[in-house]
């Protein structure tokens, strides 16, 4: 079904409010109209695909909230290339990566198996809850609980800290992981 809605009918409907909702996560009001003119350049690239045209204030938030995410991704990498940090968080994840499938096997039958297929495999959790017969919203629940497991393990047991947005934070020591000592042993 073709949108019966149009670009400029949607910034007639919801541009003011767009615009105060970026400006709350951003604070800044000239990147919020960047951020504004951005959200409605992906509205007129992928109005085609709105399907429900009832549904056009939810799909464009949503639409924002993505525009929003992209910005702070790309300005939290940006910091890291000029600190430094990203070449030492990539560093230490290759260092924590050979402890990695031995912690994931100690995890508990249920959250191996979707960890394994969603994280390492890379499977969407659609497909993987269809072919463990799950609902999706269980399995994304599984998910969940199966990566704070393994992430509560790799604290514990690697002697590794995360800053406040749970990024690895410093240098991995395999030597100082409990669990690969017990391994190499």
């Amino acid at each position: 079904m073709a949108p019966t809605v149009t670009t400029e009918q949607a910034w007639e409907q919801l541009a003011e409010a767009l615009r105060q909702f970026i400006f709350q996560k951003v604070t800044d009001a000239a990147l919020s109209e960047d951020l504004l003119q951005e959200v409605f350049l992906r509205i007129h690239q992928q109005l085609p695909t709105l399907r429900h045209p009832k549904r056009l204030e939810a799909w464009v938030y949503r639409i924002a909230r993505n525009v929003i995410s992209d910005h702070y991704r790309k300005r939290y990498r940006s910091e890291n290339v000029e600190t430094g940090l990203e070449e030492e968080t990539t560093d230490a994840w290759e260092q924590l990566k050979g402890c990695l499938d031995q912690l994931v096997a100690r995890l508990d039958s249920p959250y191996r198996e979707v960890l394994t297929e969603v994280d390492l495999h890379g499977h969407s959790q659609k497909a993987v809850a269809q072919q463990l017969n799950l609902s999706y919203s269980g399995l994304k629940s599984r998910v969940q609980r199966g990566r704070k497991a393994l992430r509560d393990m790799m604290v514990g047991c690697c002697q590794m800290e995360l800053d406040k947005s749970g990024r690895l934070k410093g240098v991995f020591d395999p030597d100082e992981c409990r669990l690969c000592k017990d391994e190499s042993a």
